[in-house]
């Protein structure tokens, strides 16, 4: 998606069917955050979901509920929530 969708009130994907059930998440820039919002009780495929980081560069730290993660080159990978 194009990284411009995400100023504002960014996206959002409610009832979005897949493999392992109903998707839903909203994905929101402000200023220098990007924020992801996975709600609780969703089912995480085998390996977690990925968050491509949508932007020219590298990037920056991240946190996972609160704790320290790592991307893995442009990707972070979110095992739980």
């Amino acid at each position: 998606m194009p990284s411009a969708w995400l100023a504002g009130e960014g996206v959002a994907i409610d009832g979005l069917q897949t493999p392992h059930g109903s998707l839903k998440y909203s994905l929101v820039r402000s200023e220098r955050r990007l924020r992801l919002t996975l709600p609780a009780g969703i089912e995480l495929p085998t390996g977690g979901a990925v968050l491509p980081w949508p932007y020219v560069g590298a990037p920056g730290d991240a946190t996972i509920n609160g704790e320290p993660a790592q991307w893995e080159g442009r990707e972070l990978r979110i095992l739980q929530l």
